[in-house]
């Protein structure tokens, strides 16, 4: 039985989606696969239980047979690591950990691990990705962002790091590669990283429409309450409007896919943007702020058309503030960008060397 462990060299460089699209792959490959994210973050709340996102997002867009709870052993916040610095012992965390992955595993040719940031993230919990992967005899494929100068520096550090832990390298997969950087990141960077022992394998592209986040992100985001649409959350959203400008005027700028936010008492703004929509070019969803509703004939309105409608009750500049910081996470549900994440994985990343490199 191998362990593939997936880590990032900077956060939010690509790590979960490199492991969803791996374990698809590999679920393909060999029939069903094992899973843990040995140190994950209490996003969601079952009960008494705490749970990482990703790892149900692999449980259920992966199909991965395990108790949630194993698949990520330990889950922290701000209260849980002040109990820990108070109380708590490190080597009982790596045995939580070392204890899961064993159920994990059993019967499993391959389990597929997935960290958390760089190689010494975690250390303050004695679960640095470095010590946890070694405890677990895995081979570590890390993902760095494009780019030529610092990308592969990140990269260097972090595989000196794993090396004092004694951790084998399977290679590294850049993400988010624009166009014009492509050919000269698999002749330079590729290159200088097998000079170095590290192998390239493979450059996925940037895709814009899995950053674009979708009316239901938003929704979550703001703690919005819909008034219409809820058939319509899975809109994409193509570019943020904040109506603070006349109506007249924020009709030269609407050519569809606009998320609009603007006061929830601004009627022409909210009936500029619905004539909008009659005119074919619909906004993804309108975002009333300041916590007022709009009267009722503009509610009429709002009804009559399939545009999504939510308020809020943080004011304009607020709100734009937090669509603008939203990080999109894919959702176990968006089966359409589950299928586009294993689809890029599958045609840039050399997956016969993955394998071959766990044998």
């Amino acid at each position: 039985m191998k362990t593939l462990y997936v880590a990032e060299t900077r956060t939010n460089d690509g790590k979960t989606f490199l492991t969803l699209g791996l374990a698809r792959e590999f679920q393909a490959r060999l029939g069903e696969i094992g899973f843990i994210k040995p140190l994950g973050m209490a996003d969601l709340r079952a009960g008494e239980m705490r749970l990482d996102e990703d790892a149900i997002l692999i449980e259920r867009a992966c199909r991965v047979h395990a108790n949630v709870q194993d698949m990520c052993p330990v889950t922290i916040n701000r209260e849980f690591t002040e109990e820990f610095y108070a109380a708590a012992n490190p080597d009982d965390l790596l045995a939580r950990v070392l204890d899961a992955y064993g159920r994990v595993s059993a019967g499993k040719q391959l389990v597929v691990a997935e960290g958390t940031g760089h190689a010494a993230m975690g250390g303050f919990l004695g679960l640095s990705n470095a010590r946890v992967a070694s405890a677990l005899g895995a081979r570590v494929l890390l993902v760095a962002s494009g780019g030529i100068g610092q990308p592969i520096d990140d990269v260097l550090l972090n595989v000196a790091f794993y090396e004092r832990f004694g951790v084998g390298m399977v290679g590294v997969v850049f993400n988010k590669v624009y166009p014009h950087e492509h050919e000269v990141l698999e002749r330079v960077a590729g290159r200088l990283l097998e000079g170095k022992g590290v192998r390239f394998l493979g450059a996925i592209p940037y895709d814009p429409e899995l950053s674009r986040p979708r009316v239901m992100d938003v929704l979550e985001a703001t703690e919005g309450e819909l008034l219409h649409g809820d058939d319509r959350l899975g809109e994409t959203i193509t570019r943020l409007h904040v109506g603070a400008m006349t109506a007249q005027r924020a009709m030269q700028f609407l050519r569809g896919g606009e998320l609009i936010i603007t006061p929830g008492d601004r009627g022409d703004m909210i009936l500029a943007a619905l004539t909008a929509a009659r005119l074919g070019a619909r906004p993804a969803a309108l975002v009333l702020t300041g916590g007022v509703p709009p009267v009722e004939p503009v509610l009429r309105a709002i009804r009559a058309h399939d545009v999504p409608v939510m308020t809020v009750k943080a004011n304009s500049f607020d709100t734009a503030k937090c669509v603008g910081d939203l990080r999109v996470r894919i959702s176990p549900a968006d089966t359409e960008r589950v299928d586009r994440v294993a689809r890029l994985v599958k045609e840039h990343v050399d997956m016969d060397a993955v394998q071959a490199a766990l044998e």
